[in-house]
C-alpha cells in the first residue's frame, strides 16, 4: 500500500502538475483517494510548479527595486554628483565588460550616505556601495574591484536560485589588496574632495 502511494505521488513531488493530475486521476479511479483528495493534491500541483519556475528579468528587477526601497527606507542616497557619476561609470564598464552585460533595466549603481564599510547588490543590476566603503577603498582598482564582487552572477539569474539555498551572504566587503592608482590616476578617498 505504502509503494502504491508513494508511485501515486512521485509525480507531485517531482514538481509536474501535469503529471500528478494523471496520478491523481488514477488514484481516484482505483479507490486509492477520494475525489476530494484529488482535487486538493492537484492545486498544490500546480502551486508548486507555479513557485518553483524560474523567475525572468522583470520580475527579477522588480524584486531588486523592492529590495533597494527597503534599503533607502534606513540609509540615505548621498548628493554628491560628481562621485555618483564616478561611481555608475566604473561600475557600468565593469558590467559591460562582464558574463551579463544587459539587465531588463540596466545597471544602476547608487551611492549610500553613511560610514558603514559595505557594498551590496539587489537582484535585477541595483548596486549600492557605502560612503564609508569609498573612503575605505585607496585607489581605483579596489573600488573597482569592490563593485566588481557586486557584480558577480549571483545577483543575476542565480540570484533567486543562491537566496533559496541560502547562499547570498551578507558580508563585508573589504579589499585587500593596496595597488597603483586608477586609470584616471584617483587615489578614492583620499582625494581631498568630500565623500
Amino acid at each position: 500500500m505504502k509503494a502504491r502511494m508513494l508511485v501515486l505521488l512521485l509525480p507531485f513531488l517531482v514538481g509536474c502538475a501535469t503529471a500528478t493530475e494523471v496520478a491523481t486521476t488514477v488514484g481516484v479511479g482505483t479507490g486509492m483517494i477520494t475525489s476530494e483528495q484529488k482535487q486538493a493534491i492537484d492545486r498544490t500541483a500546480v502551486k508548486a510548479e507555479k513557485a518553483a519556475r524560474p523567475i525572468t528579468e522583470r520580475e527579477e528587477y522588480y524584486i531588486g527595486r523592492g529590495v533597494a526601497a527597503r534599503i533607502l527606507s534606513r540609509d540615505e542616497l548621498y548628493n554628491h554628483p560628481e562621485t555618483i557619476w564616478y561611481v555608475n561609470h566604473i561600475g557600468n564598464t565593469l558590467a559591460i565588460n562582464s558574463s551579463r552585460p544587459c539587465t531588463y533595466n540596466g545597471y544602476h549603481f547608487a551611492v549610500l550616505d553613511t560610514d558603514e564599510i559595505n557594498a551590496f547588490a539587489c537582484p535585477g543590476g541595483i548596486i549600492f556601495i557605502t560612503r564609508g566603503m569609498l573612503k575605505f577603498v585607496h585607489n581605483e582598482d579596489e573600488l573597482a574591484g569592490v563593485l566588481a564582487h557586486e557584480n558577480r552572477p549571483r545577483h543575476s539569474k542565480t540570484w533567486a536560485e543562491s537566496h533559496q539555498q541560502g547562499q547570498v551572504d551578507g558580508s563585508r566587503h573589504h579589499p585587500g589588496h593596496r595597488g597603483s592608482k586608477g586609470i584616471y590616476g584617483r587615489s578614492i578617498g583620499q582625494s581631498g574632495k568630500p565623500l
